[in-house]
């Protein structure tokens, strides 16, 4: 329809085809703004794998005083699409003064201290207490990060305490810096 009136217009003398081409053109100029907003929610990944770990310790074929390390780690897998980073700390109900980590028997009247030891994709290794930070970022990161987290038995401690059967519970938390 428009090319229909703007062909007539041709038609007609210069004079009129200025002044219907003036008022169509204001049509072709308007413009409108959308403002387009997306919200991306926080994702946070913290998994164990395997979520329980075990070992048989024989104290009568290590020596008194050396330390005592699980031999099949724990593997931590953290992400976080925080923007500033982000940290994860290791947590227990049972802890000593030292805030060493407690094993605890059945009937809860004997423990023994153990800490964690966690090796980075770089095969650099901390010691981890209560509260202490297992794997820590200060920027964004946008693939999961992986340690492999080995409870290890302080010296002396297997000693101190009757055969039986000791549990422990870690939990990894999540803290957004």
């Amino acid at each position: 329809m428009l090319f229909n009136l703007l062909k007539s217009c041709l038609l007609c003398s210069g004079f009129y085809t200025v002044i219907i081409l003036s008022g169509i053109s204001p049509l072709l100029s308007i413009e409108s703004d959308l403002d387009i907003t997306a919200r991306l929610n926080e994702k946070i990944l913290i998994q164990w794998e395997p979520s329980n770990i075990a070992a048989e310790l024989y104290p009568q074929y290590t020596e008194a005083e050396a330390n005592y390390s699980f031999s099949t780690p724990a593997r931590l897998t953290c992400y976080s699409n925080s923007l500033g980073g982000w940290k994860v700390i290791a947590e227990s109900e049972n802890t000593a003064l030292d805030n060493t980590f407690l094993l605890v028997s059945e009937n809860q009247e004997y423990s023994f201290r153990y800490v964690l030891v966690v090796e980075d994709q770089n095969k650099k290794s901390i010691v981890v207490k209560n509260r202490g930070t297992l794997l820590e970022t200060s920027h964004f990161v946008s693939d999961p990060i992986q340690v492999n987290v080995y409870p290890k038995v302080l010296g002396g401690e297997l000693s101190k305490v009757p055969a039986g059967y000791y549990t422990g519970k870690i939990k990894a938390c999540f803290i957004d810096n």
